[in-house]
């Protein structure tokens, strides 16, 4: 299957920075987001990365960069979500946004150390719906149950 470019993607590399695996490892100064799912980020992320989905950077990066003069890198898996989130940022007013070339892949590439887990998320992930064989088995318990109820109020 032939990969999709996002509309937008090369307007939006025109207006951010690249920076580069080793050069943000180098660099602790900078506020790291991660705008992939939160399946993504579970997966791995540059340590001390916080978690900012794409779809609600505009509500949540107050709280996640509240300091606009701030340097920020903006990653995700491949390094294009990342782009497209930056060039937000950009136009909301954050003049030092840079991007992860390559993304996650670059990085883990370069060898360097991978974050997994939820690490500094103060509040369950709901952007992701969880598969019946990826639930816990109390979760499978409850939803048998609720199934059952459903079978006896129709019935």
């Amino acid at each position: 299957m032939p990969e999709r470019t996002p509309f937008g993607l090369e307007e939006a590399r025109r207006k951010v920075k690249t920076i580069s695996p080793r050069e943000l490892s180098e660099d602790k100064g900078r506020t790291v987001i991660f705008v992939d799912t939160s399946k993504d980020f579970v997966a791995g992320h540059v340590p001390g990365s916080r978690w900012v989905p794409r779809g609600w950077l505009e509500a949540e990066i107050g709280e996640a960069a509240p300091d606009k003069g701030r340097p920020i890198v903006v990653t995700c898996v491949d390094g294009m979500q990342s782009v497209l989130a930056a060039a937000t940022l950009v136009d909301m007013g954050y003049p030092k946004v840079a991007v992860l070339v390559g993304g996650m892949t670059a990085w883990r590439r370069a060898g360097l150390p991978v974050e997994k887990g939820l690490s500094g998320v103060m509040t369950p992930p709901t952007d992701v719906v969880v598969m019946g064989f990826q639930r816990s088995a109390a979760d499978t318990i409850n939803y048998l149950r609720w199934e059952e109820e459903l079978g006896r109020k129709y019935a």
